[in-house]
């Protein structure tokens, strides 16, 4: 239990985060530590390019769980977003190991990826605990792309959806990690262009949300972001209200970055996390070890994850 004052000298828990990102600083869009957060659209609108530019620009420790795009269409956007150039460039330079690309790619040293589809409620968890161990520190930015590629056993879809942004928030709070979740829409909305309001977001999981952004195009196929729920900002539940976002899909650049300080979002203070009791939390998970494998942690009856952060099967299976 804490004092008002107690409380207020607290500099290392729900901190605001960068947002590189000018027509979102605009609207007041800011991600905060220790919080959910929902970017929902119809298919291919742009919903992984615009959480992928945030993390690039942001600059910050994040951890990317690619469950929907293979890998080297992601690695291919990523490329782009840094270097600008179009994807049949980037596709041969890729061949290249000596080539920019892969010169662009090392400097983005704060971003960590999982590829994987069709992971449980556990395995996300377990993907953190891997950052963990690989890193020493949870990551400050948890994208999770997207909703509908996480398995579910016994609930009803629904259901399910709820129970794992659940435990996604609780996360979020013990952890003070910003979680930004990728998701779909209902199918009145699945044409791109009309309006989504709140309650358009698939299975209307948007409770535990801090801040919940939908994104339509207009009929030029210009990317239009608006702002169904903003705790900390102006927000418009029906949808109505759009902005454009300025995103050049030929290089998946998303446009517009502003300073720090004009989003009103200073770097945060991450928590030093040696010994303290969530990351004990985390590992009580998983306490077994494979001598073969080198580091290595099971999970369940053959899951794993090794040194490299790949989940798979453990050699001793």
């Amino acid at each position: 239990m804490e004092t008002l004052v107690q409380a207020a000298r607290r500099r290392d828990e729900g901190n605001p985060l960068v947002q590189p990102i000018k027509a979102l600083a605009d609207q007041g869009v800011v991600f905060f530590a220790g919080t959910v957060n929902i970017i929902a659209a119809s298919p291919g609108c742009g919903k992984s390019t615009v959480a992928l530019g945030y993390m690039l620009q942001a600059e910050i420790n994040s951890l990317y769980a690619c469950l929907d795009t293979p890998r080297r269409l992601t690695v291919c956007r990523a490329a782009q977003a840094l270097t600008g150039q179009y994807q049949a460039v980037v596709e041969d330079q890729l061949e290249d190991p000596d080539s920019s690309v892969f010169e662009a790619l090392a400097k983005a040293t704060h971003m960590s990826i999982f590829f994987r589809s069709g992971v449980s409620s556990k395995d996300l968890a377990l993907m953190l605990g891997a950052y963990v161990e690989m890193h020493g520190e949870f990551p400050k930015v948890w994208v999770i792309d997207n909703l509908k590629n996480v398995a579910y056993e016994g609930d009803e879809r629904g259901v399910a959806e709820q129970k794992l942004m659940e435990e996604l928030d609780i996360i979020a709070k013990r952890t003070n990690i910003c979680v930004i979740v990728l998701t779909h829409v209902l199918g009145a909305y699945n044409d791109g262009v009309t309006a989504i309001p709140l309650s358009g977001v698939m299975n209307q999981n948007t409770k535990e949300a801090h801040v919940v952004l939908t994104l339509t195009r207009d009929r030029d196929g210009n990317l239009l972001f608006a702002v169904a729920k903003n705790r900390t900002g102006i927000n418009d539940p029906s949808g109505n209200a759009r902005h454009p976002l300025a995103v050049n899909f030929r290089t998946m650049q998303v446009g517009g970055t502003t300073s720090p300080d004009a989003a009103r979002s200073p770097r945060p203070v991450q928590r030093q996390i040696p010994n303290t009791w969530d990351v004990r939390w985390f590992q009580s998970q998983y306490e077994q070890s494979c001598s073969s494998c080198g580091i290595i942690v099971e999970v369940g009856e053959d899951l794993a994850y090794t040194e490299d952060g790949y989940i798979g099967r453990c050699c001793e299976h």
